[in-house]
């Protein structure tokens, strides 16, 4: 069902089709000039252009300047071990004691560090950390929010998801099966994927159950109509 979603992709191959027949044809009436004709064309465009000097060309030819103009929609995706080690939705903190539900769906309480427990984090939002060898947190941030998209399930497909938000906007998402069945997503439901600035991770929940129910799964490579999706 997925097909859907790149139908087009079908009518943009069959034109791309078209032109290269077009082509072949053009060449074939090419080939039909005499080779005495392509000659006179020959001296005539050298008489024109004038003499011609030799060129020498390296044999390791420096790479050309890379193109910048395109360097934000280019640049390869942070993976976790570049940004902070771990993600987990908040389930509580209490004192210096962090609680959450990381990205393989087991809850685990943390103590942070003095220096890192200045901020507080609501049930439910995104955090990253790092831990020392004590499995003790010594840097947590949350993670701001790039975008949120809301809408239907439409398309249920092994771990892949794809939804339409009440405007035509399309998203196909990956998440982990047993997610997907514990979660209790099927076509009809209603869903709210959250994407974060700098991140891997992708928050899926439940709209009305968004504190207690969520996921986190690792970001995939975006797709003309996909965002990367993660469960908690």
């Amino acid at each position: 069902m997925l097909v859907k979603f790149i139908a087009s992709s079908s009518i943009i191959g069959l034109a791309l089709i078209s032109a290269t027949v077009a082509s072949h044809a053009q060449a074939s009436d090419l080939v039909t000039e005499d080779s005495a004709s392509m000659a006179n064309h020959f001296t005539r465009d050298a008489e024109v252009l004038g003499p011609f000097e030799p060129v020498t060309i390296p044999v390791n030819p420096p790479a050309p300047a890379p193109d910048t103009s395109q360097t934000a929609l280019t640049t390869p995706s942070v993976r976790p071990t570049e940004i902070l080690s771990q993600y987990g939705l908040v389930r509580s903190l209490k004192g210096d004691q962090l609680s959450v539900r990381l990205i393989d769906g087991t809850a685990r309480t943390y103590k942070v560090a003095a220096n890192s427990a200045t901020q507080t984090f609501r049930r439910g939002s995104l955090v990253g950390f790092d831990v020392n060898g004590n499995n003790q947190i010594v840097k947590l941030d949350s993670a701001r929010v790039r975008r949120v998209f809301e809408g239907t399930v439409i398309v249920v497909e092994e771990n892949k998801l794809g939804l339409v938000s009440p405007t035509g906007e399309q998203l196909v998402t990956s998440l982990s099966k047993d997610k997907i069945d514990r979660m209790k997503i099927e076509p009809g439901r209603t869903l709210r994927v959250t994407q974060y600035e700098g991140t891997w991770a992708t928050k899926v929940c439940l709209p009305a159950e968004d504190d207690d129910i969520a996921a986190l799964s690792q970001a995939l490579p975006e797709e003309t109509v996909a965002q990367p999706n993660v469960e908690f």
